[in-house]
């Protein structure tokens, strides 16, 4: 049996009452940050405007919730996941239209592949500020890659992964 510790749960129900869609996310302790663990919708009600749904229940509910300054997730990157496949950049215009966009001084992100350890996969990170459109500083992004590291990675990651993700973090400008 798998045990989630979810800070935060959305669900979205069918006019009939069935549960057609879902999404977790858990407060990230050192970045301040909500971290979406996953969103889905049942096959059957995709394209009804039913994610977007989701997202803007999010945004709502984290506007009101102090602890969190934004909300970051992982998306598979299409241009450097093998197979190109199109639903990957569907789902990056999926979340660029809710205003999630891709953490500008982060270069080459991978995560742990967690059913091959020791293997990885390229993603992108992308941010959505609570409550302005401010971007991740690159300060944000290490606390962030470091409470992901501890709090999902550290168990199928090799050794150096996190300084190594570290490293491709872009300076900020003086």
């Amino acid at each position: 049996m798998s045990q989630r510790n979810s800070t935060w749960l959305w669900t979205a129900h069918s006019p009939e009452g069935n549960l057609i869609g879902f999404a977790t996310a858990l407060l990230l302790p050192t970045s301040e940050a909500a971290y979406l663990e996953y969103l889905a919708v049942s096959p059957s009600a995709r394209g009804t405007g039913t994610g977007a749904a989701l997202l803007s229940s999010i945004g709502t509910d984290l506007q009101e919730e102090r602890s969190a300054h934004g909300v970051v997730l992982e998306v598979e990157d299409p241009l450097r996941t093998a197979g190109r496949d199109p639903l990957l950049a569907r789902r990056m215009a999926f979340y660029a239209r809710w205003g999630a966009l891709p953490v500008p001084s982060l270069n080459d992100y991978f995560m742990p592949d967690l059913a091959n350890p020791g293997g990885l996969v390229p993603m992108t990170l992308l941010w959505r500020g609570i409550r302005d459109d401010s971007m991740l500083t690159p300060d944000g992004v290490a606390r962030v890659l470091t409470d992901l590291y501890h709090g999902y990675y550290a168990h199928a990651a090799s050794k150096d992964h996190l300084e190594d993700m570290l490293e491709r973090i872009t300076p900020a400008a003086p």
